[in-house]
């Protein structure tokens, strides 16, 4: 087993513990297990932590605390007291065992069905020479005091026996074990429901999946647990936890430094009462305590009445600046007119960006100048997730600086890449790559490194080069949502075709009152997404047609507040943009002949988009709809994706459409692409209104503007010669 440091900048200046690892390290390399260094971090009455934690089916759970005291610092050690440098101090075994007898409580739990586990402590003195000093103190049978020379030379001091026998803790036992240390059981859903195995109906899936014990895996555990004073990112497909790590983040940096002001900031307003409730939960297990919510701000992006203060409007308010509102423009235009008029106070000592995706550039410039030094900020994102055509730059142009040095630069080891994507199955999450790629209809974006792909945890077959044909798939351990081995009866991928919007309303409104009624699945684990992002329209009739069936439903923004996205006993019915973040075991999506209607390639992007990030939200089926004149479209290119599932197959885009691509880019990340598009808009109205004669001679009655249309269509105007490839 290699060992785990997460808190880098203890690790660095604890010489003790480093001398005993260097003996440790050998031996402890033979066997299979976890190695954690001050972990993990829990509130006890003596607020004190294991130098090592040491979890092995061979080994057990063994606790090491190591003492940095030297003879002539430490001269009396006894059940009551240390005489440290002159002067009595209690016992400082009392304080690693209150931890000790805290975890003891955890495994015991009746709820973790846990066999007795073999606890052992043992208290390290690695620069005592004399024992003598350390032989007054009553030790328990499961500790032991341990001089530099008398730690485990070879594997067999650190197993577990009974009499001359080797022992080792079960498979299911060991697996439990490491999911309570990890703390990570606090994120399961929980339920008091028993249920025989297997499976009659979705419901009861739903609950044995719920159930299951959580456990982090080591990207998971490398992501949220680093502790560190330099910049961070963390990226992964949806359900890889990206939320859920940066809230873990959050709660741990407020413990270690409850005097610093942190700002957790995420986009979708629907994120707040889970960003809140995730954070709430972690800093109790680790504090035992509410987080002081004045020096740990949850932060909508922009904030307003039913979002709260929001980052940009403190700001404003810390900076006696009036914010401007939605009508008056964009988050981007308000970040750019603070950077550009406002001599900026620094007001946060941490910032965490949760979906990084959807911010526009100049919000990642604000947060730098408020940011204090050494500009700790740590952002999550999901490049294939974004709902506002924004294309992230490289962290080191995303907060500004200089040519050759970066306002704040990214280390390798602070890059955490999550390679599992835990909520959606493999059927489920490749339909939704497909659909997003356009690999079967007409392909309008691309990874274009093999690496990226891995990172992602997909295998790639093919050279990645133009017109190659490429094939796709992705290892079942690295989407590891078991739920449709629970219960097989309904596909996780569902299409349905409608003549009208109406027919689509009537037949979700059924289909929504048999898994109610016969499937026995719970209201608040059903969400209704339209991709037409049409709240007033298809999402009211939908509510119609649930209430005339005594169904009761919610449209978060609209019938009710916007940061409740759940309400107990209700459907959700809302819109890509707001369900991002947010995940649940059955999908509705109705709208999907959307990505069909646009003409623009940005809109045909974006919305491809959207029809991607609706179906990531399931942990286990989808309902997809397509209606209108283009729903045959929707239908043909479903068959195309099912047919090769799972496994994606198509040919790598051309030169040509590389060059599209990165116009594309260059267009939806332009900071002027919105004002370019309105004024293009009406552009297009005045050709449309009036005799093309008409506009012709006026246009040639202007020599400039006939010059400059005639340069940009002859390609003379560039647009974009980037052709970088990510």
């Amino acid at each position: 087993m290699n060992i785990k440091i997460y808190n880098k900048l203890s690790w660095n200046a604890d010489e003790s513990a480093q001398k005993v690892f260097n003996v440790m390290q050998n031996s402890l390399n033979q066997v299979e297990g976890i190695w954690l260094y001050r972990e993990p971090d829990i509130k006890t009455e003596g607020n004190d932590l294991p130098t090592f934690t040491i979890m092995s089916p061979q080994i057990g759970l063994l606790f090491i605390r190591i003492y940095s005291y030297h003879d002539d610092e430490l001269s009396t050690a006894n059940d009551k007291y240390w005489e440290i440098n002159g002067n009595k101090y209690d016992c400082e075994l009392r304080r690693i065992r209150n931890y000790v007898h805290a975890m003891k409580s955890k495994l015991s739990d009746p709820i973790n069905e846990l066999d007795e586990i073999p606890v052992r402590v043992w208290f390290a003195f690695p620069n005592i020479k004399n024992k003598a000093i350390l032989e007054h103190m009553s030790l328990k049978a499961e500790e032991k005091v341990m001089l530099f020379e008398e730690l485990p030379a070879n594997i067999s001091g650190f197993l577990l026996h009974e009499g001359s026998e080797n022992i080792e803790i079960s498979p299911t036992d060991y697996s439990k074990l490491v999911s309570i240390v990890q703390g990570a059981n606090i994120l399961n859903k929980p339920s008091n429901v028993y249920i025989d195995e297997p499976a009659k109906n979705m419901g009861e899936a739903i609950s044995l999946n719920n159930k299951k014990i959580a456990r982090f895996d080591e990207d998971q555990l490398s992501a949220c647990l680093t502790i560190t004073d330099r910049a961070e990112r963390i990226r992964g497909l949806p359900g890889s936890g990206k939320t859920v790590l940066l809230a873990i983040k959050a709660a741990r940096l407020h413990k270690n430094n409850p005097e610093k002001k942190i700002a957790f900031v995420f986009y979708t307003k629907s994120l707040y009462n889970q960003a809140k409730s995730l954070i709430r939960r972690y800093y109790w297990e680790i504090a035992d305590e509410e987080p002081n919510w004045e020096n740990l701000m949850i932060m909508h992006s922009w904030g307003g009445a039913t979002t709260g203060i929001g980052f940009y409007s403190y700001v404003c308010a810390q900076n006696n600046v009036r914010p401007i509102t939605l009508d008056e423009g964009s988050l981007g235009k308000g970040c750019r007119q603070l950077l550009d008029t406002v001599n900026l106070k620094e007001l946060f000592d941490y910032i965490l960006i949760d979906e990084g995706q959807d911010f526009p550039l100049d919000f990642f410039l604000l947060a730098e100048k408020v940011l204090k030094v050494p500009k700790k900020v740590v952002v999550a994102y999901d490049e294939l997730q974004t709902t506002n055509n924004v294309v992230i730059p490289e962290f080191e142009i995303l907060f500004g600086g200089t040519k050759d040095r970066p306002n704040i630069p990214l280390d390798d080891d602070c890059d955490f890449v999550l390679r599992k994507a835990y909520r959606n199955g493999i059927e489920v999450l490749e339909t939704a790559i497909s659909f997003g790629f356009g690999f079967y209809h007409n392909i309008i974006q691309m990874i274009q490194k093999k690496e990226t792909w891995s990172a992602l945890g997909f295998e790639v077959k093919g050279e990645l080069k133009y017109q190659n044909d490429i094939v796709i798939s992705r290892p079942r351990e690295n989407s590891p949502n078991s739920i449709m081995e629970i219960y097989n009866k309904i596909e996780p991928v569902n299409v349905f075709i409608s003549d009208s919007d109406d027919g689509v309303v009537l037949d979700v409104a059924k289909k929504i009152k048999v898994l109610l009624d016969v499937e026995k699945v719970k209201p608040t684990d059903i969400l209704v997404i339209d991709v037409n992002m049409n709240k007033n329209n298809i999402l009211s009739s939908l509510q119609f047609a649930l209430s005339e069936k005594n169904i009761q439903s919610h449209i978060p923004g609209i019938s009710s507040d916007a940061r409740t996205f759940f309400r107990d006993n209700n459907i959700t019915l809302s819109t890509p943009r707001n369900s991002k973040g947010n995940e649940v075991p059955v999908v509705f999506v109705v709208g999907c002949e959307n990505i069909y209607t646009r003409t623009s390639r940005t809109e045909y992007r974006k919305n491809r988009n959207f029809l991607f990030i609706s179906l990531t939200r399931s942990m286990g089926w989808v309902y997809l709809y397509a209606a209108g004149r283009v729903k045959t479209a929707f239908e043909e290119e479903y068959k195309k994706i099912r047919h090769y599932i799972p496994e994606i197959h198509f040919s790598y885009p051309s030169e040509e459409q590389e060059h599209e691509f990165a116009k594309i880019d260059y267009v939806i990340k332009s900071p002027n692409a919105d004002i370019a598009k309105s004024e293009i808009q009406r552009f297009k109205k005045a050709l449309s209104n009036y005799d093309a004669e008409l506009v012709k001679t006026l246009i040639d009655f202007d020599p400039e503007l006939k010059r400059k249309l005639e340069e940009l269509l002859n390609g003379k105007a560039v647009v974009s010669n980037s052709k970088k490839r990510y």
